[in-house]
């Protein structure tokens, strides 16, 4: 890992170059710091390039500009640089031309040729301009501040009418346009434009030509619009198939599996109550459900829905997105707050990632500096309206988010109603039924299902289940490039989850720590028998081996399942001495039960190889039954059948004499 580095060292760095760091304090490899060289150039570089061995840029020939090369500039052009000390090309410097006008430019646009804006006719314009270009024309600006030349001012004309345009149009010898259109309409007139076409206007007083009047078709439609559309010969939008109804905001509803819970239409811009599928409830007028828009709840995100949920539990109030007229921009743009609770004055932002640093995906309209400005406004104008604002970061886990927010509120005096501890989990609907859904059409895709009922969010895991059975959890946001893990032999496996897959077959495992599928542990069958496995063997099926053999190692001590005519019970010293005459060849035939049977009776698996039928065991041919009764030094009856009688018991005790030393001497071994 490379050293940290520190002041200590920059200033070595400018020691060995017979200078100084200037600077007291070192931040990072990229933070400016202060030099000065031998000569006493003084300057500001990051310890990168200084590393990089750069040095002075004046001694160096580099720098762009000095305050002597830009009073040059300006002397040049009959001017003078105001300014004393010179920074760098994006630093303003106070200029003053040969007319004495006195302003601030940056050197780099001097450089390239720009000069004093005022000579040029492109200064910047004031309240009092705009005021003497109005008296000029016989008028007045009625506005207080000018900002720039594209923002609206309130005019009004010698006769009176009263409009808003921009200080360019202004420039531009445009003024009042009802004297140009020679508007001089009443209220009169619209009732006879209405009744001209056997309707009415229902208004009563005419404003201008812009505000909207209320109108009745001869049909008893009724609308509102603008003189000046009737006056080119707009008229009923319902006669013309355009009219809009509470059934058409219904039928729109509908379209979004939603409903429209008012009763009445009044016009576009009015709010109607809105209702989506997971029963959220808003507000909205139809120019935005038009446009697009839908719930503001399944919009936002989940975070955010939780944190609001909180809020409405903790305060037993509503906190609905709200745009406040007070919340204004300068560029008087209405900003929005996540939630505004008006009855209490208690507001809540909710800071996801993007308010914290740099985020391409949510900075693509909004700059990150722009995006901090705006939230010092809210603060700022929250304050001033007497509105507590709580913040709260998305670094807040949902755990500890009932807690944070109570904690925020008591800071600032705000009163905490008596409640015991909240489950957001509990929180139904602000949950996204959709998504869930959406996850869980993918899962049955792949032949498996999603077994979580809730969906929080693209990282927090849900529960999946493959079609072999396996369950995992996976972030929704991998689901459809991942899949079980068990299948994949990608599983990262843990102690419990090798406990629960004993449980599973009826059996435990007994170690206490696990390493990997490869290091083996210490399992128990639901007959007590012990052994030690790896994890992949038991996760691929396999389990105990004493119960799948079916008989016991007695040598090694290990209870198990025996031969059937034991009964099934443990293996004694008893049962081992049968089993050894058995093998010498005294079969001991207990009251006609089964026992243990040849292989060449008839497809009954036995204990005795045949190495010339390349060591299969099973059923025989008759060539190799041949072989095997040559082999005995004997002839063999073979009997169909598929239990012995005394004849073929007698036989095959006979076929097995020749093994008797051979098989004592490996019994005394095992003992």
């Amino acid at each position: 890992m490379p050293k940290k580095l520190n002041i200590g060292d920059m200033r070595r760095i400018a020691e060995s170059r017979s200078g100084k760091c200037l600077s007291e304090k070192y931040t990072n490899n990229h933070t400016k710091l202060k030099w000065q060289c031998r000569e006493g150039h003084i300057w500001e570089n990051t310890p990168a390039h200084i590393k990089r061995r750069q040095w002075c840029p004046y001694c160096a020939g580099e720098v762009i500009g000095t305050i002597e090369m830009m009073q040059e500039i300006a002397k040049s052009r009959g001017g003078e640089c105001l300014s004393t000390k010179y920074k760098n090309s994006k630093t303003p410097l106070e200029w003053r031309c040969k007319e004495f006008h006195v302003w601030k430019a940056v050197p780099g646009s001097i450089k390239h040729g720009s000069w004093c804006l005022v000579c040029a006719g492109r200064a910047r314009g004031t309240i009092g301009e705009m005021q003497n270009i109005a008296k000029s024309r016989g008028g007045k600006c009625l506005s207080e501040d000018y900002t720039n030349s594209q923002t609206n001012l309130r005019w009004q004309c010698k006769d009176g009418h009263i409009w808003r345009a921009t200080p360019n149009n202004i420039k531009q010898e445009k003024w009042c346009p009802y004297c140009v259109h020679h508007v001089k309409l009443t209220i009169e007139e619209m009732r006879s434009i209405a009744e001209s076409r056997g309707g009415k206007c229902l208004s009563d007083e005419y404003v201008n030509d812009q505000t909207k009047l209320r109108w009745q078709c001869d049909k008893g439609h009724i609308w509102e619009a603008v003189p000046n559309s009737i006056k080119q010969g707009g008229w009923c939008p319902y006669c013309m198939g355009r009219g809009k109804t509470i059934e058409g905001m219904q039928k729109v509803a509908k379209l979004r599996n939603g409903w429209c819970l008012s009763t009445e239409f009044i016009n576009s811009k009015h709010n109607l109550k809105w209702q989506c599928k997971n029963g959220h409830v808003w507000e909205a007028n139809y120019s935005n459900i038009s446009n697009g828009k839908w719930c503001p709840i399944c919009s936002a995100g989940v975070s955010e829905r939780i944190c609001r949920k909180f809020f409405e539990v903790i305060f037993k109030q509503t906190f609905p997105k709200a745009r406040p007229r007070w919340l204004i921009s300068p560029v008087n743009r209405t900003l929005e707050l996540d939630g505004y609770c008006k009855e209490i004055g208690l507001a809540f932002e909710y800071h996801g990632e993007q308010h914290f640093k740099e985020m391409k995906h949510f900075h693509r309209k909004t700059s990150f500096s722009k995006r901090l400005e705006y939230d010092e406004l809210k603060r700022e104008l929250c304050k001033r309206n007497n509105v507590v604002l709580i913040e709260v970061p998305y670094t807040v886990k949902f755990e500890g988010m009932q807690q944070y927010i109570i904690s925020e509120c008591l800071k600032h005096g705000v009163h905490i109603p008596e409640l015991g501890k909240i489950d957001y989990r509990q929180f139904n609907d602000v949950y996204s039924s959709n998504l869930l859904e959406k996850t869980d059409a993918i899962a049955r895709s792949k032949g498996g299902r999603c077994l979580s009922t809730r969906y929080i969010n693209s990282e927090t895991k849900l529960e999946y289940e493959c079609k072999n059975r396996h369950r995992f959890f996976v972030r929704p946001r991998h689901i459809e490039r991942s899949w079980c893990p068990y299948c994949s032999h990608r599983a990262r496996h843990t102690l419990e989850d090798m406990q629960k897959l004993a449980e599973y077959k009826g059996g435990k495992c007994l170690s206490t720590e696990y390493v990997n599928v490869h290091s083996k542990l210490e399992w128990q069958c639901k007959f007590g028998h012990i052994w030690k496995a790896v994890p992949e063997n038991v996760i691929q099926g396999r389990w105990c081996p004493v119960c799948a053999r079916g008989r016991v190692p007695w040598n090694k001590g290990t209870k198990g399942v025996v031969v059937a005519w034991n009964k099934g019970k443990p293996m004694n010293e008893k049962m081992k001495k049968k089993l050894s005459m058995a093998l010498a060849g005294h079969v001991p035939w207990n009251k006609g039960k089964k026992g243990m049977q040849t292989a060449w009776n008839k497809g009954m698996k036995g204990i005795m190889p045949a190495p010339w039928n390349k060591g299969k065991t099973g059923v025989y041919s008759d060539d190799a039954k041949k072989k095997m009764s040559d082999s005995h030094k004997g002839k063999i009856t073979w009997i169909s059948g598929r239990h012995h009688n005394e004849e073929s018991k007698k036989k095959m005790s006979e076929s097995a004499k020749h093994r008797k030393k051979s098989v004592s001497k490996k019994l005394d071994k095992m003992d």
